[in-house]
């Protein structure tokens, strides 16, 4: 069994994402559940994660709503205020709600904060110890320029699983970045950090990537992580702007073929479960 553990509801008819670009056209108009279905069974992947794309609580909402309805949603990674001085009570609404139960963990665009210390902010840690204190996880959503103060805000909140997403956005290139791989190191030295095979197609050249680009940042994570503390999301359908998602499925069982069967199990599957807390009610069939 696979899990997907990274991928988005994106309907630009609905709603407005400040993060789309014009060059983004392809993210335009409705990606949802009826599209998402016929990819994974035929990418043999039985379960996802469903992130956040809004700082919406709304948005939250209708994404456990889909996870209550639809087999195939096994978790909700959504969005609160973690600045605000009722985040708690706000996370108990969402936990409450029409299948609160499906929330497994919290996420904010801190790469998207013009402050790179955002993170470190004393407001955004006391929101980070409600997360914790609910038995949540949170998503890491960083760059190069956050990652010292997310690693200084990991170690803080020891009892709090964090995961970096998409392995924190290194610039695909001939050259490794030695700030990225400082970066991963900083981060992998902390026991409470997991990381994400995801979303490296769209830091690739868009029209001109290979698989063998991506190697050296995948040997790294490896090295780093191992395969316990790795997981495999497609990004789905951010993924779009440069490939299919049997393309990036396909590239992603191509920088694992080296592993044994078990190391493979763990990323496409154990990894996440663990990470996320998926019970066999979260993925089985729902009433």
């Amino acid at each position: 069994m696979k899990i997907d553990a990274h991928q988005h509801f994106l309907d630009s008819t609905r709603f407005q994402y400040p993060w789309i670009t014009e060059q983004m056209g392809t993210l335009l108009g409705a990606h949802g559940i009826e599209q998402l279905v016929p990819e994974l069974q035929s990418n043999g992947v039985a379960a996802t994660v469903v992130v956040q794309t809004l700082s919406s609580t709304e948005e939250t909402i209708e994404l456990l709503r889909l996870a209550e309805e639809h087999d195939v949603v096994a978790g909700v990674v959504g969005w609160v205020d973690l600045t605000a001085r009722d985040v708690g009570a706000a996370l108990d609404r969402l936990l409450d709600s029409p299948g609160g139960e499906f929330l497994k963990g919290i996420r904010h665009g801190v790469a998207d904060e013009a402050d790179p210390n955002w993170i470190a902010r004393s407001d955004v840690s006391s929101g980070l110890a409600e997360v914790s204190r609910r038995g949540l996880t949170f998503d890491l959503e960083i760059g190069v320029r956050e990652a010292h103060a997310a690693a200084h805000v990991v170690a803080k909140h020891a009892d709090l699983p964090f995961v970096i997403d998409h392995l924190g956005k290194p610039l695909i290139a001939p050259e490794v970045d030695p700030r990225w791989l400082d970066s991963m190191r900083e981060l992998a030295a902390l026991p409470n950090t997991t990381a994400k095979i995801s979303g490296l197609v769209t830091e690739a050249d868009w029209n001109n990537w290979k698989a063998s680009d991506f190697v050296p940042f995948v040997e790294v994570a490896f090295d780093l992580f191992g395969a316990r503390r790795l997981m495999f999301g497609s990004d789905w359908p951010v993924c779009l702007l440069a490939a299919t998602y049997s393309q990036v499925a396909s590239t992603a069982t191509h920088l694992v073929q080296s592993l044994s069967r078990f190391e493979e199990q763990q990323v496409f599957e154990r990894t996440a479960a663990n990470f996320y807390k998926l019970t066999p009610s979260d993925i089985d069939q729902k009433d």
